[in-house]
């Protein structure tokens, strides 16, 4: 029995410290478990997962890219005509996100991807029982789900920087997975009637 617990906790240790703490790869994960739900072929299932992991990837060299060639104009222009300026940009948001919860909070990124999941399941259950929430829009657009948790995990912290670990995932994760489904729910009905039934939202609400 012991051997089989530790095999277990083995297991997730392996998955939260390379899935969970890691974003590229949960995105991957979650675009995974969802093509396995929809009962796709293996094949299909590890083409998304690859696509989506590789996907990301690219997207934060764009991102990291982008925070670097900003930086010396916005030094710029505060050093030339006294101005405080910031890019209004959601990658370099999430840059910024990233650095300041650990050097701020002394927090892991990696508790942004445990939130992200917590309000993914969240959403996935109150699509679920749409009988009684009437939910019916679950949201997968992957990148914008780790901006938004990694935005959400920033904005209670600050808020309430006293809350501790197991709060602030619990809090925010229903609060989050409640703006996903609610959001995505409320743009169902004209984007049916735009597209003759084309059977989906708009996760960008």
């Amino acid at each position: 029995m012991s051997n089989i617990f530790a095999g277990i906790l083995n297991i997730w240790e392996f998955f939260a410290n390379n899935i969970l703490t890691q974003p590229a790869y949960m995105i991957g994960f979650i675009v995974l478990i969802g093509y396995m739900l929809e009962k796709k072929p293996w094949y299909e299932s590890l083409a998304g997962f690859l696509k989506a992991t590789i996907g990301y990837m690219i997207l934060m060299v764009g991102s990291t890219g982008l925070v670097t060639s900003f930086r010396p104009i916005l030094t710029g222009l505060k050093d030339r005509f006294h101005l405080t300026a910031t890019v209004i940009d959601p990658y370099f948001g999430q840059n910024a996100v990233t650095d300041g919860l650990e050097k701020t909070f002394g927090r892991s990124f990696g508790d942004v991807m445990i939130l992200l999941l917590i309000a993914f399941v969240f959403n996935i259950l109150l699509v679920r029982f749409s009988k009684y929430t009437k939910l019916r829009a679950v949201f997968t657009t992957g990148n914008v789900q780790v901006q938004q948790a990694a935005t959400a995990f920033w904005i209670l912290l600050f808020a309430i920087p006293s809350l501790g670990r197991i709060e602030v995932l619990l809090v925010m994760g229903v609060i989050l997975g409640l703006y996903w489904a609610v959001g995505s729910n409320m743009t169902i009905k004209p984007i049916q009637q735009l597209t003759d039934g084309g059977g989906f939202a708009i996760a960008h609400q």
